[in-house]
């Protein structure tokens, strides 16, 4: 009985805003102190007894509701973590992805510029190929086999360039324009397709939101 005695109204208070859990403790705590005076009577009527087994059902009653709700509620609560997870690896993904474009971009520009000033592109080649790497990384992983074969295209005529512009004569400006278009144009289509798969992983992230 010391437990029974222990507990104050300022306990019953914080007990409760606990929640429906902690309003089926308070019940089976008030069937354990019935329990406990009907047990200290010389001669406890069958009254009084059939009204201590009907609160002891009630509680039994309420703590598997309690049980029952608990449980769905967690699985509530598990599911809507995984979907804020995917939520935010799909974020991350399509960020990541850009973040490759605008890395892909600004070498090609560099390329570009120096190759026409007959300067080294070495480093600036080195950056681009790491940033298409990331890029078909990606893309394998979301994209439709039409769209990696479009990339994997576009990608073999951009890496293909810093040698190809070696082989013409820095005076021939036709073959270079020639050559800098088809290059534009690559770095174009990969732009385009990296930029709308990263559209549509941000589309399903809000339309599962």
């Amino acid at each position: 009985m010391e437990l029974a005695n222990s507990i104050t109204g300022d306990t019953i208070v914080k007990i409760l805003g606990v929640g429906l859990s902690g309003f089926g403790f308070l019940l089976m705590y008030m069937a354990y102190r019935l329990i406990g005076k009907a047990l200290g009577m010389p001669d406890v009527k069958a009254p009084v007894l059939s009204i201590i087994k009907m609160y002891i059902l009630v509680s039994f009653v309420m703590t598997v509701i309690v049980g029952v709700f608990t449980y769905i509620n967690a699985g509530y609560k598990q599911q809507a973590l995984a979907s804020q997870s995917a939520a935010i690896q799909k974020q991350t993904f399509a960020i990541s992805m850009l973040s490759a474009v605008q890395k892909n971009s600004n070498a090609a520009d560099t390329v570009i510029s120096k190759s026409l000033k007959g300067q080294s592109t070495l480093q600036a080649k080195t950056e681009q190929k790491s940033a298409l790497d990331t890029i078909s990384k990606y893309l394998g992983k979301t994209s439709k086999p039409a769209e990696i074969k479009t990339f994997n295209t576009a990608k073999a005529v951009v890496l293909s360039y810093h040698d190809s512009v070696k082989k013409i004569d820095p005076s021939d400006t036709k073959k270079l324009l020639t050559l800098k278009r088809s290059y534009q144009k690559a770095n174009y289509v990969i732009d385009s397709v990296t930029t709308n798969v990263a559209k549509a992983q941000s589309v399903t992230n809000k339309v599962a939101n």
